[in-house]
């Protein structure tokens, strides 16, 4: 079949296979559904897939690498799930960046997690330790309470000891 100018199927049209050869396909009546009984792919010639909103600077962009794929946002991103968000790092590492720059890490190591601060990812600022139901948390350095503190147990301490007075 070949058609030139406007074609209308109220019906709807079955097409096992089908190519557009303009730059883009419209609802001009409302919602636009893509559902599919499998898997849906996208697959464009470049690296990038944009999900749009009304304005060309509300957008999310996919950007596909061999050994990195990007999730840009136009504006804050914010997740917001009915159930639990898991993220999935295989290498053990989650990075926290601003503007590009690592300012501190969540790892992996030997079961316990590790809380990094800084540029790097091996840094030690807090590890949390799971020991028989109980967590066991040992902190890297100098800690500093600017509040209260309340202890329900044993204080032990090693190296030099100081007293601390009601003054």
């Amino acid at each position: 079949l070949d058609v030139t100018g406007l074609v209308t199927a109220d019906g709807g049209i079955q097409v096992d296979n089908m190519h557009i050869d303009d730059s883009a396909i419209s609802a001009a009546g409302g919602d636009f559904t893509l559902s599919a009984g499998g898997d849906i792919y996208i697959k464009p010639t470049g690296d990038d897939v944009f999900f749009q909103g009304t304005t060309a600077n509300e957008q999310i962009k996919f950007t596909m690498g061999t050994t990195l794929q990007t999730i840009a946002v136009s504006d804050a991103l914010k997740l917001d799930a009915d159930g639990n968000i898991n993220l999935d790092a295989d290498g053990g590492i989650i990075e926290l960046d601003d503007g590009g720059t690592q300012f501190g890490a969540l790892r992996q190591e030997g079961g316990e997690l590790r809380i990094a601060s800084g540029t790097s990812s091996d840094a030690k600022g807090i590890t949390f330790e799971a020991n028989g139901g109980r967590s066991n948390s040992t902190f890297h350095g100098v800690v500093v309470f600017d509040s209260d503190i309340t202890v329900n147990g044993n204080i032990t301490t090693t190296g030099v000891s100081r007293n601390a007075s009601n003054s």
